[in-house]
């Protein structure tokens, strides 16, 4: 069996190996190694935080407006106007996918760009706004709302004008306790502006 390895040291070896164990105790007590490595604190004061300036939150409110005589421009609202492939549907068609409960027309609409022309030199009403939909004009503002959109118009708030178009031939299966039930019929075309715009601030 072999002596612990103390033993092998010379004297001299072993008075200072047990000399540098007082040391390292003596350190450990009074902490000379915590203070030697230890990083000092720098706290940030909360005057010195600049946080970003909040943007303010601008409410805005949408109004709709009724279009008046689309029935007088029943071509040009037409060029707006593709067909929809879920109108040829069957009844178990729509089903199996899950549209029943809900009209399905034979037309869509998309719309893209949207024009409130003032018309003061029209013939029949000096207050008229003239809607154009996409280059294509295809009826005015209902009468009684002119001057409300006109003054939307020169207010400086609008953020966005859209339009609605809707009508036409339609069908629809119904979900009833007896069974689905077909139903096709019609809607007269209209259509419906919606402006938004900002609200005023105190």
């Amino acid at each position: 069996m072999f002596p612990p390895a103390a033993d092998l040291l010379s004297p001299q070896l072993q008075n200072d190996r047990q000399l540098f164990s007082k040391l390292v105790k003596k350190v450990s007590k009074i902490g000379l190694f915590g203070k030697l490595f230890k990083k000092k604190g720098n706290p940030v004061s909360s005057d010195s935080v600049v946080s970003a300036p909040s943007k303010p939150v601008i409410s805005t409110k949408t109004d709709n407006f009724k279009v008046a005589g689309i029935s007088s421009y029943m071509d040009n609202l037409m060029e707006l106007a593709y067909e929809n492939d879920d109108y040829e549907k069957t009844k178990k068609q729509i089903v199996d996918d899950f549209m029943y409960d809900e009209k399905i027309f034979q037309y869509d609409f998309l719309v893209s760009k949207v024009e409130l022309i003032p018309e003061p030199e029209n013939e029949y009403d000096s207050n008229a706004v003239k809607v154009v939909v996409d280059d294509v004009h295809i009826g005015y503002i209902k009468k009684g709302s002119c001057s409300r959109v006109k003054n939307l118009l020169s207010s400086g708030r609008v953020t966005d004008i859209d339009c609605s178009i809707f009508g036409g031939k339609y069908k629809v299966v119904w979900d009833r306790d007896e069974g689905y039930i077909l139903e096709e019929d019609e809607y007269r075309f209209g259509a419906t502006i919606e402006i938004t715009y900002k609200l005023e601030t105190e």
